[in-house]
């Protein structure tokens, strides 16, 4: 004979029509079927953000259908946004006078996490010896 299972999912860090499309289904195992593929959406959202997870639990409110051991899973969606950091330009030029310069940095994509950008000066001079050592900015960024 046939049977019925309930698969529901419960939101972790991953939340449902955000991360995934799924909130609950009832599963059928026909007569002699002792597996049954289901098929839950993820949704690339093009966010950097952190791993995120969610459970499924699989319960049966039929008589004689029993759940056993595990009834619960967890479900590891690994984000695959790569957050790249450049300048907006590749060259800058300013007046001693000026005092200063404003500089654009660009990111690659939104995050949902802080990510540190280091600006390091080098002292190395690009254009050669005998005139002012350039100060070129080079970045590093950490999350």
């Amino acid at each position: 004979f046939a049977y019925n299972v309930t698969v529901t999912a419960i939101d972790m860090t991953a939340v449902a029509n955000n991360d995934y499309m799924f909130s609950s289904a009832v599963v059928t195992f026909p007569a002699g079927v002792t597996r049954v593929n289901i098929s839950i959406p993820v949704i690339d959202d093009e966010i950097h953000e952190l791993d995120e997870t969610f459970k499924l639990n699989v319960t049966s409110g039929a008589f004689g259908v029993f759940v056993g051991y595990p009834d619960v899973t967890t479900i590891l969606i690994k984000d695959d946004e790569v957050v790249t950091f450049n300048f907006e330009r590749d060259e800058y030029n300013v007046t001693e006078s000026d005092g200063s310069i404003q500089l654009c940095l660009v990111a690659s994509h939104v995050s949902d996490v802080e990510i540190n950008v280091t600006l390091q000066i080098s002292n190395e001079n690009p254009i050669g010896s005998g005139m002012d050592i350039a100060q070129a900015l080079v970045l590093v960024a950490t999350s």
